[in-house]
């Protein structure tokens, strides 16, 4: 795994997303801290719902906070999608 700031991310882009094509993880950071990662397509949509990604501890938590209720799996995912989709925090940074 590769770990790049946003600012060699930004400016080597073609490359990177080259390299996720070809397997390899891309962590981008920005202020020494993880942003995102960069991971193939097919890798990444087959870990939507990986256990050791951070969305999917929240869908647990929620899970865990509304136990009491009888939803559908699909109920559940279909409220954890519209919870997930609320908490998106902007950077000053992805407006530039």
């Amino acid at each position: 795994m590769q770990r790049v700031s946003l600012y060699e991310a930004k400016n080597k882009l073609s490359l990177f997303v080259h390299l996720a094509e070809q397997g390899e993880r891309i962590e981008i950071t920005r202020h020494g801290k993880t942003a995102a990662m960069l991971t193939c397509a097919e890798e990444s949509n087959s870990t939507i719902f990986d256990e050791k990604a951070p969305f999917y501890l929240a869908y647990l938590d929620l899970r865990k906070k509304l136990a009491s209720s009888d939803f559908s799996q699909d109920e559940w995912n279909d409220i954890f999608l519209m919870e997930r989709n609320k908490s998106v925090l902007r950077h000053p940074e992805d407006f530039e």
